[in-house]
């Protein structure tokens, strides 16, 4: 990510900064051209950055995990992603 949202983690985070920036760096409120186009450019990037689904370390992307007791398996719902298979950063579900 760019020096411009640098220790965003959550798309709010980056939204939050990229008001405050477009509102310094905006043509028509003073700002300079190029370097609002530069900001707009690094909020693109960092939204899909924050956006991207990680893969769930514990199902592998699978959503599924397995439990075994002796000979026994059982297939579960994975509690991590709650069977979905990825994760998304600051998801609190």
């Amino acid at each position: 990510m760019s020096d411009y949202f640098d220790g965003c983690t959550t798309p709010a985070e980056v939204k939050e900064r990229w008001r405050a920036l477009a509102r310094r760096h905006h043509p028509d409120r003073g700002g300079d051209a190029a370097t609002f186009h530069r900001v707009k450019a690094a909020y693109d990037m960092a939204m899909v950055e924050v956006t991207r689904p990680i893969v769930c370390e514990h199902c592998h992307g699978q959503g599924r995990v397995q439990q075994r007791h002796g000979f026994n398996v059982a297939t579960l719902r994975c509690a991590a992603c709650h069977g979905k298979g990825r994760t998304y950063r600051g998801d609190d579900t």
